[in-house]
């Protein structure tokens, strides 16, 4: 049977059986997913996968996963330092799910939270309106909280239950509007707090904190997997080995080995050639873990951080010895996917 026929195909996430047509797409129910959404490049050579994820399971994803991913995590922020987004888009970024903190330990404004805007074509930091309150777990020993925060109803009973009634409270705005607005809604709430000037706009270094989040767990999940499928094939990766990984991705229940662990370092050693690359990692390998053979993959973007994602537990079938890596070039005009030879993958 041609590849531009009607065929009958199991999608990889959902296991369902569909329609697929690659001559007609609006007669076909699958869609083309990209190994890793489009939203942090578009690259020559890129990998897709053209008829293994079902439309209902691609819309499912964008839905739920993808845009978080994009618009509110760690990479989702660097795709506007590294100019894969626009900087003049930088308030779509959430910052809920992760924030961008002043990092400046001899500052009295350590860890305070920041924003953005586009100054000649960069971004450029500001002080982003907020209330601190003293908290010595907290890094920094400040615990900072969005004038949002601070105006919702119950603010002032959570800041009564959590803290000592003379932990100190701090108010940081660079305009006078957000520094009143700050006030009246402590006031509003009965707290009281030091009395602070007005912090004019500064120009430092910014680091990034995420909070534990299953969403964007999962997104990193389904990139991996998407990655073990186009280069192992659709048909070995429905094996009933891999439905645990599948099961999380879909729906996000937690299997009982450590699927996601993001490690807080570069995939590439200081010294490796590979180094000062900018762009994303994506390997795929079998490794013994517990004594068990599992299939881990490595997803790295913008090599800033990366994680270590297992796809199975103990494989019963089929597996080789083979290590399989692609580079994602950002920085190279046209944008550039490669793959990693042998020599290259055994520097991470």
């Amino acid at each position: 049977m041609g590849t531009n026929s009607m065929q009958m195909r199991t999608c990889l996430y959902c296991k369902q059986l569909k329609k697929y047509n690659g001559r007609i797409a609006a007669l076909s129910e699958f869609d083309t997913e990209h190994v890793l959404m489009q939203a942090f490049g578009k690259f020559q050579h890129n990998l897709t996968l053209t008829k293994d994820v079902c439309k209902v399971c691609n819309s499912k994803f964008s839905r739920e996963l993808d845009r978080a991913f994009a618009r509110d995590s760690i990479e989702g922020y660097l795709r506007y330092v590294h100019g894969v987004k626009s900087g003049n888009k930088i308030a779509e970024f959430k910052g809920q799910r992760a924030t961008v903190q002043l990092m400046d330990p001899i500052s009295p404004l350590n860890r305070a939270l920041v924003d953005h805007r586009v100054s000649n074509g960069k971004l450029e930091a500001l002080l982003k309106a907020q209330v601190r309150i003293e908290d010595a777990s907290a890094e920094g020993g400040w615990k900072a909280f969005t004038l949002a925060e601070v105006q919702h109803p119950e603010f002032g009973n959570l800041v009564r239950r959590a803290y000592k009634t003379n932990s100190k409270i701090q108010i940081l705005a660079d305009t006078d509007e957000e520094y009143e607005l700050l006030c009246s809604a402590l006031t509003e709430h009965g707290l009281q707090w030091e009395d602070t000037q007005t912090i004019l706009p500064f120009t430092s270094p910014v680091t990034l904190e995420e909070f534990p989040d299953e969403t964007i767990h999962r997104a990193i999940a389904k990139i991996a997997f998407n990655y073990a499928t186009k280069n192992l094939g659709a048909p070995y990766m429905l094996g009933d080995d891999f439905d645990a990984a599948r099961n999380y991705i879909m729906e996000g229940v937690r299997p009982q080995f450590p699927i996601v662990v993001p490690m807080k370092k570069p995939a590439f050693d200081k010294s490796s050639k590979f180094a000062l690359f900018l762009g994303h990692i994506l390997t795929v390998n079998w490794s013994m873990f517990n004594e068990c053979m599992c299939l881990v993959a490595l997803v790295s973007l913008f090599n800033q951080r990366y994680f270590r994602v297992q796809l199975s537990d103990n494989i019963k079938g089929l597996f080789m010895d083979k290590k399989i890596g692609h580079l994602f070039e950002i920085e190279s005009n046209p944008r550039q996917c490669m793959e990693l030879d042998e020599d290259s993958f055994n520097e991470i």
